[in-house]
């Protein structure tokens, strides 16, 4: 019996100690899911916070975009693809921004049929309009412009809408194009966008000129500039770079004319502030003691015509209207390329010296900077000395490149040599890149030949010049 009892009671203890050592073991297994799982979230939480762009995504990071089953899954886009070093690019991506990405990578890495064939086995739900922009802007880059309208069709069939990026990209898909039907074709796309509720902004106008510049159609340019200012779209840089790249396909007379009068109308932008323009609006009030011609007082209908026809004639005369939302004339300063672009075109137009001064204002009128040979030139002729410098702009490598192409242009070869000298001793920062060594050398080669021409002229002559005999500081347009 006691034999009996020991064994019920060590059986007893036995199992106490297993039960202890299972519980054990339970409660490890559990702190051990916790800690796991803490992790995870942890995990869960940096990746989400801290998660690199896609373009930085490398080919071991891919790889970890795996499925719940834990295999990759890939885009059936051939056999050849899938075997081939850069299969990882046709995995099945997980939101359609990955999507967008990985036909970048693609495109960079091989042809733009395979991005086309690796969008063609895309599900739907992974297809964006962003992804389609990114095929038309390749077919852009590459000037198929057919093959811009086929993608921009089957892109509307899959029920994706376009935006304003997909009308700009579609524009410049003409911009490489000789063909004479391209300018009317980019038009089109210009008003097919009337279709889709979106209006034409600066940047499609920008797009349109540049085919247009292409085609040498100055004549289209500058009449979409004017249409610029009448539909309330206000031109910017580009717009005005484009235009006077351009004058000089205009017949002799009206190119430095032209060239001239869009430069004021971007001077009037820039010194025409909005609270100028909002004083000149709001001070603006006619008499109500107004009487017509005839001595009687006019009626309130008349007072009310007179002041909107007046309004018309001050927004035409300033050239640009105003904005409807804040009655404001968006201010800018003119870049290096406008800056530039226009002292190549006055230098390609010019006619006479006055063309030449009025180039020289305009740089002193920018940079505050003017050569001792202007100063000689401005006290014989017994004008103002004073330096009037508006901007105060800092004079850049590409702004003095088109200093010195402007003197060079214009046969004044020592008056751009000095122009470089004064704008180096001012600005000690300032440097020559490539393209500013290869001007001044020029200068410096032109200026000792026309030295060399001029003295032998001099040694040469028996009788008088017929003309007046210039000076070195004399202006004079016609290259030596």
């Amino acid at each position: 019996m006691q034999s009996q009892i020991s064994k019920l009671a060590i059986g007893n203890t036995r199992s106490w100690h297993q039960q202890a050592y299972l519980n054990l073991v339970k409660n490890t297994t559990c702190l051990n899911q916790l800690r796991n799982q803490s992790r995870s979230s942890v995990r869960s939480f940096v990746t989400l916070k801290y998660r690199p762009e896609p373009t930085d995504y490398n080919r071991q990071q891919i790889r970890e975009e795996r499925q719940p089953t834990g295999r990759l899954q890939y885009v059936n886009v051939g056999e050849d693809k899938l075997n081939g070093p850069n299969k990882y690019l046709y995995t099945m991506p997980t939101d359609p921004y990955i999507a967008s990405n990985r036909i970048n990578q693609i495109i960079k890495t091989s042809t733009l049929d395979d991005a086309l064939n690796f969008v063609n086995c895309l599900p739907n739900r992974l297809q964006s309009t962003i992804l389609w922009n990114q095929l038309i802007a390749e077919c852009a880059s590459q000037s198929k412009a057919n093959m811009a309208h086929t993608l921009f069709v089957r892109m509307r069939k899959k029920g994706l809408p376009p935006n304003e990026r997909t009308f700009t990209l579609l524009i410049s898909c003409f911009r490489k194009s000789t063909s004479p039907t391209a300018g009317e074709r980019a038009k089109e796309v210009l008003v097919r966008m009337r279709e889709y509720n979106f209006k034409p902004t600066t940047i499609h106008i920008n797009a349109l000129l540049g085919v247009y510049g292409k085609l040498g159609q100055i004549d289209n340019i500058l009449h979409n500039l004017e249409d610029m200012k009448d539909n309330d779209i206000q031109p910017d840089h580009i717009t005005y770079t484009i235009a006077l790249s351009h004058c000089h396909l205009l017949p002799e007379g009206d190119a430095v004319k032209t060239v001239q009068r869009l430069w004021k109308e971007i001077e009037d932008r820039v010194e025409l502030s909005s609270e100028t323009f909002k004083q000149k609006r709001t001070n603006y009030s006619p008499s109500q003691e107004e009487e017509n011609g005839n001595g009687s007082p006019v009626s309130l209908l008349a007072r009310k015509a007179a002041k909107v026809s007046a309004t018309e004639r001050s927004m035409k005369k300033d050239r640009f209207r105003l904005s409807r939302e804040t009655r404001e004339i968006p201010r800018f300063l003119p870049d290096d390329s406008l800056i530039t672009a226009f002292l190549l075109a006055l230098s390609r137009t010019a006619i006479d010296s006055s063309d030449l001064w009025f180039g020289v204002r305009t740089i002193e009128k920018l940079y505050g900077i003017r050569p001792t040979q202007v100063t000689r030139m401005m006290e014989e002729q017994k004008m103002d000395t004073e330096i009037k410098a508006n901007y105060h702009l800092r004079v850049t490598p590409k702004s003095l490149y088109g200093i010195m192409r402007f003197c060079g242009g214009l046969g004044q070869y020592k008056l751009g040599e000095e122009y470089c000298h004064l704008a180096l001793s001012e600005d000690s920062d300032l440097e020559f890149d490539k393209d500013c060594s290869v001007v001044y050398e020029w200068l410096e080669r032109e200026a000792k030949k026309k030295v060399a021409t001029d003295s032998k002229r001099w040694r040469t002559r028996k009788e008088p010049a017929t003309g007046p005999i210039r000076k070195s500081y004399t202006f004079n347009t016609r290259n030596q």
